[in-house]
């Protein structure tokens, strides 16, 4: 189809302001936006993207480009005629919905495809997106000096004018954030990299390494991965933290080279510039490396003692137990588990493959049987559901090798996937955990693990570690969160990376974007205590905040003193606050306060405000304060987490509020479909286990898949007649066995040696003679 803004009725053509317009502001609405069909919404928005040139910047673009030189929306075909024709057409009344629109979708289009940033069609779009916005704001301050009637509302109405701009410019500079540090940023620089001579051609690289000569300070500084002038120093270092892995590899744990950690009081020797980019970059690299640390330095120094034959460490070897790295200064102490082995493979709808794992439990003074063991277990802060684990296998040496090598183990993470106490507790000598382990390679050692049997003698010395210092829950969704984060949607950048950016310049903070709308004002007569006076509050004006905060501080009229009152002023009429004071001054107290007034019903006829996260220190905390709020009529509240003691709370639990929902048909026949092929996945490994971990297979445990992959095989097995197979498997006799029955006859003893058990394996199929060795025999 040609797209056209004269499309008329024309069958061939698709009209900018009647089709393309309401097609990409359905691609940005929220519902679709946030849609559970990722992949699907993702798969449109590839499309366009695909085809970026033709569609958007030669035929979108000249088609706005042709509505702002008229300075009109309309269509020349017959307005009226198109909406006798579907009264439902859209029509747009304003030039701030295309522009908007076209704004926004580029900004979800950058958001989802990360090379988009670098793309040259994107950054001349959105160079000709602003040169129509600024030819269409010269059109505006022009028909406003003439005084003409105008139906755009734009036009007319100057406080709806200043808060659309507010909106678009909010807009336009997170494309510019986007584009203008798409060319610094670290695709950019991966763009540049050689990949066939690993050598590092970018400009950023030559800069870097320039930079980095400058003077001393400097010089100590090595960048990551292939900006390091040694190159990258393990198999997990990375200039994107997007590509490092969040558990630690075996060539990391082991690596000699010191981790490449930002500074902030690097400059221009930096790989990033200022920004965003930077600060969720400096943010995850020394948070992962507060986690990796100690994980770092405990195993390594477990590794090296290892063949320590001292009687302390010969017990710990042999028994587990607590591994002391040093005088507890970096928590690097170690959690031993020894004599592991495999017990099963499982299928967690949650986790994928899980590993049940026995091991040698800790001995337990003060445990005499399984329910004082129970008790000790379920007190222990050993083994919780998420904690990082690592599992040291002992490998196959050659003679030849050195035995103190740490290439004598391979190293295994996984993560705890719950904690059963009774599975715990059960044994005395012997306790079960579930793992599920990162890297599948350790998949066909579990299986030829459990095969071996529990009791088999060649069994090698392996053991189960565990961080005492090191809860990894505790870092892992935050550090995902900071890895898939795009800096564009990051609120609160020019508060955030003021310090990177500017030093110690003084920023003014603004208001709400959301007060900034037409004639919004907050009506706080919610906190007065006479229910008929009344109280308004224009954030944008000085003398109504002085006039607030003098009001909610006079006695008897509000319960507020005047320190609360100018809290709880302030924190409405800025983005950012920050409220603090000794215990006891009513910080909480004004909190709730706040709370009431965004929900408060006038409040959200102007704007929808919400909804609104509260996050408290402790659980304990956090039920307080929902407590509070359900004091005060606000009940449409979600608890997120399940350790909640309080009562009034439970049935606000996020689990709760999902199970009393009424079920909509489609979503719970998708749910349906979906957890059905789970539990087809899950049998199908069961029965794979099973079959894998077998000493011997049958014929119907391999015919499929050498039907598949080997079919010359198949049909040896399946073909009587096969010419590769030999004859005492096929039952026929050759010239050769015919001679000696009849040699033996002469000499008469021809039942003197008999087979015991051979006429039953040759009834046997072809394969499960061949397994059995009949033909060698």
């Amino acid at each position: 189809y040609k797209i056209s803004v004269d499309a008329g009725f024309k069958k061939d053509t698709a009209s900018f302001q009647s089709v393309i317009l309401p097609f990409l502001a359905l691609l940005i609405r929220h519902g679709v936006r946030g849609s559970t069909l990722e992949r699907q919404v993702n798969t449109i928005y590839s499309v366009v993207y695909t085809y970026i040139d033709t569609f958007f910047h030669d035929n979108i673009m000249k088609c706005l480009d042709e509505l702002v030189r008229r300075n009109s929306l309309q269509d020349r075909g017959d307005k009226e005629k198109s909406l006798n024709k579907d009264p439902n057409i859209f029509i747009p009344s304003t030039f701030g919905q295309p522009f908007l629109i076209l704004a926004r979708f580029l900004n979800e289009l950058l958001s989802r495809i990360k090379e988009a940033s670098v793309n040259d069609t994107i950054h001349k779009i959105v160079h000709r997106l602003q040169s129509a916005l600024n030819a269409w704001k010269d059109s505006l301050m022009t028909e406003r000096q003439s005084k003409v009637q105008s139906d755009d509302a734009l036009v007319s109405d100057l406080e709806k004018r200043r808060y659309y701009f507010e909106i678009l410019n909010h807009e336009m500079k997170k494309l510019d954030y986007v584009l203008s540090d798409g060319r610094k940023s670290l695709i950019a620089a991966r763009s540049e990299v050689n990949n066939t001579n690993n050598t590092v051609t970018s400009e950023l690289v030559v800069q870097s390494r320039e930079f980095a000569r400058m003077n001393e300070f400097e010089r100590l500084y090595d960048p990551p991965g292939e900006l390091s002038r040694l190159g990258p120093r393990h198999d997990n270092d990375f200039l994107e933290i997007c590509k490092i892995s969040i558990i630690p590899t075996k060539d990391e744990i082991l690596a000699s080279r010191e981790p490449s950690l930002p500074s902030f009081m690097l400059g221009p020797s930096e790989f990033l510039p200022d920004g965003i980019a930077r600060l969720l970059d400096m943010q995850f690299r020394l948070l992962r490396e507060d986690m990796l640390n100690p994980i770092r330095l405990g195993i390594s120094r477990f590794l090296t003692d290892l063949d320590n034959n001292k009687a302390k460490f010969k017990k710990l070897r042999e028994e587990g137990g607590r591994f002391r790295y040093d005088k507890g200064d970096i928590s690097g102490d170690l959690n031993v588990y020894p004599n592991i082995r495999f017990v099963s493979i499982n299928v967690n709808r949650y986790r994928g493959f899980i590993s049940r794992v026995a091991f040698t439990p800790p001995k337990i003074k003060s445990a005499k049987d399984e329910k004082q063991r129970l008790h000790y277990w379920e007190r222990s802060r050993k083994l919780m559901s998420g904690s990082l684990i690592c599992v040291l296998w002992q490998n196959k040496v050659n003679e030849d090798s050195d035995p103190n090598s740490s290439q004598t183990y391979s190293l295994y993470f996984g993560v705890v996937v719950e904690k059963n106490e009774k599975r715990l507790s059960r044994f005395e000598t012997e306790a079960m955990i579930d793992i599920h382990f990162i890297e599948s390679s350790i998949y066909p050692i579990v299986l030829e693990d459990i095969s071996m049997g529990r009791d088999h003698p060649s069994r090698p010395k392996r053991f189960m570690v565990e961080s005492t210092g090191v809860y990894f829950e505790s870092y892992n969704h935050i550090l995902k969160t900071l890895q898939v984060t795009n800096p564009s949607e990051v609120p609160f950048r020019q508060y955030l990376v003021s310090s990177l950016e500017g030093g110690d310049r003084n920023i003014q903070v603004e208001t709400p974007l959301y007060t900034k709308a037409p004639r919004f004002h907050f009506d706080l007569s919610i906190l007065l205590k006479d229910p008929y006076d009344s109280l308004l509050l224009n954030v944008q004006d000085e003398t109504s905040r002085e006039n607030a905060i003098r009001k909610l501080a006079t006695p008897n009229v509000s319960v507020f003193d005047e320190t609360q009152a100018k809290a709880l002023v302030d924190a409405l009429s800025r983005e950012i606050a920050l409220i603090e004071g000794p215990p006891g001054t009513g910080k909480t107290y004004v909190g709730i306060e706040i709370v009431k007034v965004l929900l408060s019903e006038k409040n959200r006829k102007t704007t929808a405000i919400g909804p609104i996260l509260t996050i408290c220190y402790t659980n304990h905390a956090l039920d307080q304060f929902l407590e509070c709020l359900l004091d005060n009529n606000i009940t449409k509240i979600v608890r997120l987490g399940s350790r909640s003691k309080s009562d009034r709370i439970k049935e606000f639990n996020l689990e709760h509020i999902s199970r009393s929902r009424p079920k909509v048909s489609h979503r719970g026949f998708m749910l349906y479909e979906a957890y059905e092929e789970l539990d087809e996945i899950k049998n199908e490994a069961i029965n794979l286990q099973e079959k894998l971990s077998r000493e011997l297979m049958t014929w119907n445990d391999v015919k499929n898949h050498l039907l598949a992959e080997y079919m010359a095989y198949y049909l040896q097995f399946t073909d009587n007649h096969g010419p590769d197979f030999p004859d005492l498997l096929l039952n026929i006799k050759s010239e050769e066995s015919n001679v000696l029955p009849d040699e033996t006859d002469k000499n008469g003893d021809k039942d003197e040696w008999t087979t015991v058990g051979e006429e039953k394996l040759k009834n046997q199929s072809i394969w499960d003679q061949w397994i059995n060795g009949v033909d060698i025999r």
